[in-house]
């Protein structure tokens, strides 16, 4: 593939390119800017249910009552917790998930580097490319809750890692490589990795088959299907069922797997992914059959993935459903970034208008990140201040000069919207830090790709060669050590969580209070604790978490999980909203909306009684209750910050009818 390159870029094009010949130079700076841009958080989101699914294992089933393993999860359908379990019994889940996060963040970066630069052969395109995927967060699917990148461990990675691997194997030819690093993928994480099997079959078939028997197999079995799904009886026998009321509840719960839930921003996102790989294969590999077939295979199996989720979210079918098929659009995500920039690059210099537009409309959407109104109205600032000075400097910017003013335009204010996001969080530090610890600032993404795009493009301009290469990749290699291993530190140090941390104090109280004698049988004790952190419980306890809207992700899986969370959020409603409530900084109505029709509360009710505490320690699952609210004669200990109360106590008969009597008083 041969591009013409843009004046734009023609400063920094030489550099570039040299910087793209000497790859673990290349590869060693994508760590250290990756390290900056994106740091290592390793047991935060997603994290804090892998490390209690690990811990279950390491300390033989001691969390097995926590709600959200109690009856199942999908930690059945993977080898991680199996391998993880015993090496956090030895070093403990914290310095294990940190290890793990180094060890597969690097591999997948690296995976990436194949890929990229076997798909594109254009040097600059696949250098720039790979910046922008170190230094994006990559989401896929709705909500923004899925990232390919993340910042936190999880086998997601490992299951990511290996199928890019595995995909970039297919590209070379390499079929039985291809298959291994799937299995490895498929066992770490099959929803992940399952993806990369869709993409793998797609192209081995139309390589193999003729185009016509190729595409009589697609309708036959897409024929198949159809009346596969319009035989309930039969498909409910196969897959099967999530009834309409468990439908409901996990569309309040987790409803960013429903597709109708998705906004502007997600369609967009869905359709530039699936329409780059066809025209890419129409236009950018025209005359090279191996990329078209992939890019066209990668299509095929995106459209799949996505058809299947809108039709099983809207029918009964529970394999279909729990599958999440959409998952695999996270490697069409990874694909539309070089997709892109080849575009942009060639189309930025046609002589026809549709397609410099074209390349505009594609620099707009990498640009404009939220659609949110302050974003939009900085860009439209930025956009008319560059236009202003494109007009000024026309002669010397020849008749490219409104694409250049307009491109320019949408760079500014992406760069705008950053420099405001980062003076909105240091105005608000005193707020957001009582509702975030330090570790946690690090998922706010408050480093726009376009930075360190930029950025190297300006260093590459002013330097005509880079300087020793030794130098450059030891200084990269030490950031890409020493940035995640400083914030690592902030989540391992005792001392530091406990002194420095929002919850720390609350949580060294919570362990004290509980001591060895909160286990028996080999159980953890249950405890209920509104403070939001149930991977505080469960590591530093520690104890198995009653509740936490964490925990609600499991709904998808078991039925009697759902009906579980259910009937425990009926004894917990009041005092989550109450939490809520503290931070309705941070919640649009939006969100407000829907913690009403997840505790079947008003945001603005009111606050919890003393009758709601002794009806929630009249259940028998629970051992412990930590809430901020004081109630009178019914707490066992205290810090002055959280209050402990132990259900054992309360549910012996005079403790009840005391509480029953000392809470109809306070009502």
């Amino acid at each position: 593939m041969h591009e013409s390159l843009p004046t734009w870029i023609t400063g920094a094009a030489g550099t570039i390119r040299d910087l793209a010949e000497r790859s673990w130079t290349l590869f060693v700076l994508l760590l250290a800017v990756n390290a900056i841009a994106r740091p290592c958080t390793s047991t935060s989101h997603d994290a804090r249910l892998y490390s209690l699914q690990a811990l279950n294992h390491a300390e033989d089933g001691a969390y097995a009552d926590d709600v959200f393993l109690r009856y199942g999860s999908q930690d059945r359908y993977s080898a991680f917790s199996q391998v993880a379990g015993p090496i956090v019994r030895e070093f403990g889940v914290r310095p294990v998930f940190f290890t793990f996060y180094l060890i597969f963040n690097t591999l997948f970066l690296f995976a990436l580097f194949r890929l990229i630069r076997t798909l594109i052969p254009d040097p600059i395109v696949s250098t720039m490319s790979l910046i922008y995927l170190a230094t994006a967060p990559l989401a896929f699917g709705g909500c923004d809750i899925f990232m390919v990148h993340e910042q936190f461990f999880t086998p997601r990675t490992i299951g990511s890692a290996m199928t890019l691997f595995a995909i970039e194997r297919l590209l070379q030819r390499s079929y039985l490589s291809t298959g291994f690093l799937l299995a490895a993928g498929l066992a770490m994480h099959p929803l992940m990795a399952f993806g990369g099997v869709l993409i793998a079959c797609s192209y081995l078939t139309m390589k193999y088959l003729p185009v016509r028997w190729f595409g009589g197999l697609l309708v036959s079995v897409s024929a198949m299907a159809a009346v596969l799904l319009a035989l309930p009886v039969v498909s409910a026998q196969m897959f099967g069922v999530i009834d309409e009321d468990w439908h409901s509840f996990i569309r309040v719960a987790v409803g960013y797997n429903y597709p109708d839930t998705w906004d502007t921003k997600d369609w967009l996102n869905l359709a530039l992914a699936l329409v780059l790989p066809v025209a890419g294969a129409a236009w950018l590999f025209k005359s090279q059959p191996n990329r078209q077939r992939f890019l066209l295979a990668a299509a095929l199996a995106g459209s799949a993935g996505f058809l299947v989720t809108l039709v099983a979210s809207l029918s009964p079918y529970a394999l279909l459903f729990q599958g999440q098929p959409y998952r695999v659009l996270w490697i069409l995500k990874v694909l539309q970034i070089p997709l892109a920039f080849a575009f942009i690059v060639r189309w930025s210099v046609a002589e026809s208008l549709p397609a410099r537009l074209g390349a505009l409309t594609m620099i707009a959407f990498f640009a404009v990140g939220n659609l949110a109104q302050q974003e939009l109205t900085i860009i439209v600032m930025a956009l008319a201040l560059s236009m202003g000075l494109a007009v000024l400097n026309r002669d010397g910017l020849g008749s490219n000069w409104w694409w250049l003013g307009l491109a320019c335009g949408f760079v500014l204010g992406a760069l705008g919207w950053m420099t405001y996001r980062w003076w909105f969080f240091a105005s608000k530090r005193e707020v957001i830090s009582q509702h975030f610890d330090l570790n946690e600032f690090a998922l706010f993404d408050l480093f726009h790709p376009f930075l360190w795009l930029v950025g190297i493009c300006i260093a590459a301009s002013i330097w005509n060669a880079w300087p020793a290469q030794a130098t450059v990749r030891w200084a990269a290699l030490v950031l890409a050590m020493i940035v995640p291993s400083a914030w690592f530190a902030t989540e391992a140090c005792p001392t530091f969580r406990r002194d420095y941390t929002r919850l720390g104090q609350d949580i060294a109280f919570i362990r004290e209070q509980l001591g060895e004698q909160g286990k028996a049988d080999g159980r953890h004790p249950s405890v209920y604790c509104s403070l939001n952190r149930a991977d505080l419980l469960w590591i530093d306890v520690p104890a198995t978490s009653y509740f936490d809207i964490i925990q609600t992700a499991g709904v998808m899986f078991q039925r009697q999980t759902a009906i579980e969370l259910q009937r425990r959020i009926g004894l917990v409603a009041k005092f989550e909203m109450a939490r809520q409530r503290k931070e309705a900084f941070f919640l649009d109505d939006a969100k407000k909306v829907g913690m009403e029709n997840l505790f079947h509360e008003k945001f603005d009710g009111p606050a919890p009684t003393a009758l709601d505490l002794v009806r929630l320690a009249n259940d028998p699952a629970l051992d412990y209750i930590v809430i901020p609210h004081c109630f009178d004669g019914l707490y066992s200990a205290t810090n002055g910050r959280v209050y402990l109360y132990d259900c054992v106590k309360m549910r012996k008969a005079s403790g009840v009818s005391t509480g029953i009597r000392i809470a109809a008083r306070g009502r």
